[in-house]
């Protein structure tokens, strides 16, 4: 789980008694690649494939609240 950066309105002027005060938690699911691949950041991708990933996405440590980790592969980053 991780605390995500967003915007509080579909791009039209919004009061400021409506903005939500409470952060936007978001749960992510994929796996969990070496903190390597980018330095200060948790990086999960979608699927791996014959050392290829896709959908992947950085989330910076500081944001991440939780990590449960569900199972375990061994990926090798070149």
């Amino acid at each position: 789980m991780w605390e995500d950066a967003h915007a509080d309105s579909a791009g039209t002027w919004v009061n400021l008694s409506d903005i939500d005060p409470e952060p936007l938690i978001v749960t992510s699911v994929g796996i969990l690649l070496a903190s390597e691949v980018k330095p200060g950041h948790v990086t999960l991708t979608q699927s791996h494939a014959d050392g290829l990933c896709d959908h992947v996405i950085h989330i910076p440590e500081k944001m991440v609240k939780e990590i449960t980790v569900l199972g375990a592969i061994d990926i090798t980053v070149d």
